[in-house]
């Protein structure tokens, strides 16, 4: 239910904080999503693909492909090749946490220009079709 900004800007600023958050919840990411992703496909960077994360998606996968094809290649490094992708995995637990924030941060932002938007678009005056 929209209100009419000028006829009651009383009711319209109570119910910003409403549809802020209700906008958070709608645009944030699952972040219980986030960790199952990681837990089981964090080597492929699908937790970073889930919450947007555009960067780092392509580096974690091809960094892991890199590892494992030396960890193939050259069986003398194969257990250094191999603790590098656990540390790599747990790397990346670390900082998801970050991502997590930063997704929240994205969503709130996401939410307050819809809002901004919707009230400048309530306070524009259209023309009259008169003159």
């Amino acid at each position: 239910m929209s209100v009419n900004w000028l006829e009651r800007p009383d009711e319209f600023v109570a119910q910003e904080p409403a549809a802020l958050a209700a906008g958070i919840r709608l645009r944030r990411r699952d972040p219980r999503v986030a960790w199952g992703t990681w837990m089981v496909f964090g080597l492929l960077g699908a937790h970073r693909f889930y919450l947007r994360a555009g960067r780092g998606a392509l580096v974690v996968p091809l960094t892991a492909l890199a590892l494992a094809a030396l960890a193939v290649a050259r069986p003398r490094l194969r257990a250094r090749a191999v603790g590098a992708l656990l540390a790599l995995w747990v790397l990346e637990g670390a900082l998801l946490t970050k991502l997590i924030a930063a997704d929240r941060d994205r969503a709130e932002r996401e939410a307050l220009r819809q809002i901004e938007a919707q009230r400048d678009s309530e306070w524009r005056i259209e023309p009259d079709a008169n003159e």
